[in-house]
């Protein structure tokens, strides 16, 4: 035998949350069963009329006969919502009757997007700031990062693509082993590549899309690099070496700059951003 379901509206003066002395926010405390939740009504009670037992103002003012006709409203609006689910045959909660009166999709309408389509999205995004915020080549690194992780979904799971509840702890060490073991990359790199998937989870948690982190526990690691010193022929060709692309030509000349002058790299960069 299904349960008897216990339902309540009740309205009450936030004392607590007092900037005024004379005025109090007013809301609504909705009880479904042993859950409930408040809602802000946006609007302010003066105290001194306000009848707690009552749960509306006291007197015939104007200001009070306002109020209380709102709140009224407000029951006959929730009571509605509460019918109208009754008739759609969805369970009853203090939550969807919430996301109902701020007048929102509920929760299994929202489209949540799969992993590879929040990358799409995360991607498209930055396309739109190269050479505004970024360098192209950031743009391509999480392009590249994408198809990296589309890669893995069809060999780890046989599949085009995954939903973002999914994207686990579980996930993301079976990521680095991968990296590691099919496609052959170090320590450093592994790390790199799933930070860049760490940005697009962020997003996807900003949006609503996930509840949890996977990254709360999954420690992004990197290893000290002993870099050789470069030997003068090594330099020789490195001056010599024709390269098509204009960034990095640029790039290069700066850094055979710093090694005749002893100058640091992020120095002279920094330097030349200031004279542009």
């Amino acid at each position: 035998m299904k349960k008897q379901e216990t339902f309540s509206v009740r309205f009450f003066v936030r004392k607590s949350r007092v900037t005024n002395e004379e005025f109090g926010p007013l809301f609504v405390r909705i009880t479904v069963n042993s859950s409930r939740i408040e809602i802000s009504l946006g609007k302010s009670v003066a105290t001194e009329i306000w009848h707690e037992k009552l749960q509306k103002c006291k007197g015939q003012t104007r200001e009070a006969k306002q109020i209380n006709d709102f709140l009224e409203l407000t029951t006959f609006k929730i009571n509605e919502i509460r019918h109208r689910l009754i008739i759609e045959g969805k369970e009853i909660t203090a939550d969807l009757l919430k996301t109902r009166y701020k007048g929102l999709p509920d929760a299994d309408e929202i489209h949540k997007p799969t992993i590879l389509e929040l990358y799409e999205i995360h991607n498209n995004k930055l396309k739109e700031l190269v050479d505004i915020d970024i360098a192209k080549a950031t743009y391509k690194r999480h392009n590249t990062s994408k198809s990296h992780i589309a890669t893995f979904i069809k060999y780890q799971f046989g599949q085009d693509d995954i939903v973002l509840d999914r994207i686990d702890y579980k996930f993301l060490n079976d990521y680095e082993h991968y990296f590691k073991v099919v496609r052959k990359c170090n320590h450093n790199s592994t790390m790199k590549y799933i930070k860049n998937l760490g940005k697009v989870i962020r997003l996807g948690l900003a949006e609503g899309y996930m509840n949890k982190n996977p990254f709360d526990k999954f420690k992004l690691t990197y290893k000290t690099v002993q870099r050789d010193i470069l030997t003068i022929e090594e330099v020789d060709k490195l001056v010599k070496l024709k390269i098509p692309e204009e960034r990095l030509d640029r790039v290069r000349d700066l850094f055979v700059f710093c090694i005749y002058t002893g100058l640091a790299f992020v120095d002279v960069t920094n330097w030349i951003c200031r004279l542009n």
